[in-house]
């Protein structure tokens, strides 16, 4: 992943980048996670770092952090024997923090005080896992990209307020690796109390934001 950004690295430093018009846009909202995902809704902040490109185009790079819970009520439940008649059954909450990180490109005009745009971004993430829990320091990796789009509301040359709705894609994500309990300790009893099993697949999480964007060069 980190070879996928550093051509977009190399181009932001080509000669005559200080000269150009740059966004620094730090950000904060909130990400709802696909049902299937097993990750509850969380708060994020973030920042972004823009280039233009011509009047209609601008890329850089991006990083959220969000710290959550995992949803054990999306597991089979945890059983927990206690002597030869005594069993618990149990839902295990699970905290979490997630860093995305990536590569972005935007399309949409820059003049005018209302200013529409889309958005396209790749990348990946990390989700750092409760090492209390799982007994040692833990994180599950994967790839992602995002679609979506916004609108800027230009206050001045050098300020610029935004709006910004995404989905963003995990392709290929595995809910179930995210189940701190051992096999051997899962609800096998009563499976009728479990809820239905959940299959890996792509997962389509909307991330809403709003941001203020900063331009230190000011006006075009």
């Amino acid at each position: 992943m980190r070879r996928s950004i550093l051509p977009l690295l190399a181009l932001l430093a080509l000669p005559g980048a200080a000269a150009a018009q740059w966004q620094v846009v730090p950000q904060a909202g909130y990400v709802s996670y696909a049902d299937d995902s097993a990750l509850k809704g969380m708060a994020l902040g973030g920042l972004e770092v823009l280039r233009d490109f011509g009047p209609m185009l601008a890329a850089g790079v991006s990083a959220d952090f969000a710290r959550g819970q995992i949803d054990g009520a999306k597991f089979p439940l945890a059983q927990l024997a206690f002597g030869i008649d005594s069993t618990v059954f149990a839902v295990i909450h699970q905290p979490l923090a997630i860093l995305s990180y990536g590569a972005r490109v935007e399309l949409g005009p820059r003049d005018g005080t209302l200013q529409p745009y889309a958005g396209l971004g790749v990348g990946g993430f990390s989700m750092f896992l409760d090492a209390q829990q799982w007994d040692a320091p833990t994180t599950l990796s994967g790839f992602q990209f995002a679609v979506g789009g916004g609108l800027r509301f230009r206050a001045s040359d050098e300020i610029t307020f935004s709006v910004d709705a995404r989905d963003v894609i995990y392709p290929d994500f595995d809910p179930n690796k995210l189940n701190v309990v051992r096999e051997e300790n899962r609800n096998s009893r009563f499976p009728e109390l479990n809820p239905p099993p959940l299959e890996s697949g792509t997962m389509h999480n909307i991330r809403v934001t709003v941001g203020l964007r900063i331009n230190p060069g000011g006006g075009d």
